[in-house]
């Protein structure tokens, strides 16, 4: 993969996270909308048992809480859904990361042992001084220095991969955690739900 490649992937995973960590803020205050409307309805239902007003009315209001708690189970799914997915393209970056850096570690280890073998600065001024002609030597010098900043080159480059590859483990157990507790409410409603049901049909007897 060229480095045009690397770079359109990086942004492509980049904007996913963003896109996906904004539509989980939308679902978030959504939520809580909804756990809002669902208090101030069973307040409502609460009072109207009390008054011993008619039982129309409180089937209508308890339909509504069902409807309510409906829409807050398709909410915490949608979040499901989309720690799923990112959880997914995290574990994408972090294979592609670490062969990345497996090819680089190994090309490196390379290097360092082929500039181990020529350490001695006398050998690098024998390569140079050993040219045919002052082009020839001229080239040579110029090629220890390209091959000393491409090693620096790769170098950075590990570095800077495995940082990335930090990053991507810690947002992969952070979005794990945050699917648990999601699925952890989503059962928590569906029980609400299912008491609600109840109490629909208690009241319809």
């Amino acid at each position: 993969m060229n480095q045009f490649l690397k770079i359109l992937f990086f942004f492509f995973i980049t904007s996913i996270a963003f896109a996906k960590t904004s539509e989980q803020q939308k679902l978030e205050e959504k939520k809580a909308q909804i756990l809002k409307e669902i208090a101030d309805n069973k307040a409502r239902l609460e009072s109207e048992k009390k008054k011993e007003k008619s039982v129309l009315k409180q089937i209508d209001q308890q339909k509504g809480l069902i409807s309510l708690r409906q829409k807050l189970l398709n909410t915490t799914a949608k979040q499901t859904r989309l720690l799923s997915d990112d959880i997914y393209l995290t574990q994408l970056e972090m294979n592609k990361l670490n062969r990345e850096l497996k090819v680089l570690r190994e090309d490196y280890e390379k290097m360092i042992v082929k500039s181990y073998k020529s350490r001695n600065e006398q050998s690098r001024i024998m390569f140079v001084l050993s040219s045919e002609n002052f082009l020839q030597a001229y080239k040579r010098i110029q090629y220890m220095k390209q091959y000393a900043g491409f090693r620096k080159m790769q170098g950075e480059e590990i570095k800077e991969k495995q940082k990335r590859l930090v990053d991507a483990e810690k947002r992969l157990t952070e979005s794990k955690k945050e699917k648990e507790i999601v699925l952890k409410q989503t059962e928590k409603e569906k029980q609400e739900l299912e008491k609600e049901k109840q109490e629909q049909e208690r009241l319809v007897k």
